[in-house]
Parts: structure tokens; C-alpha cells; sequence
């Protein structure tokens, strides 16, 4: 998900398309924030 964080507002769409495949490939930079989709309910019971 960190490699989304590399395009700003200065970035046309021509510029950022390279970052987006990487994204869609799920490649990850040195420091990877996992990211996680799902369908349904979730519950928090607490925090580390």
C-alpha cells in the first residue's frame, strides 16, 4: 500500500501509472503497510 504513497498531486496520470502497476502487481517497497480486503463483519477485541 506505501507505494500509493509516493503520488501526490503533482503527478499526472502518466506519471503515476507506474507506481499503480506495481501496486496491482502487489510488489512492496522496504517498508510494506499490508493491506487486506474483506467481505463481512469484523470485530476488534483489542489492541497489541
Amino acid at each position: 500500500m506505501t507505494i500509493l504513497d509516493d503520488i501526490d498531486e503533482t503527478k499526472n496520470y502518466a506519471e503515476a501509472l507506474p507506481e499503480i502497476r506495481r501496486y496491482w502487481r502487489q510488489e512492496m517497497n522496504e517498508a510494506p503497510r499490508i493491506e487486506v480486503l474483506i467481505q463481512g463483519q469484523v470485530k476488534l477485541l483489542g489492541t497489541l
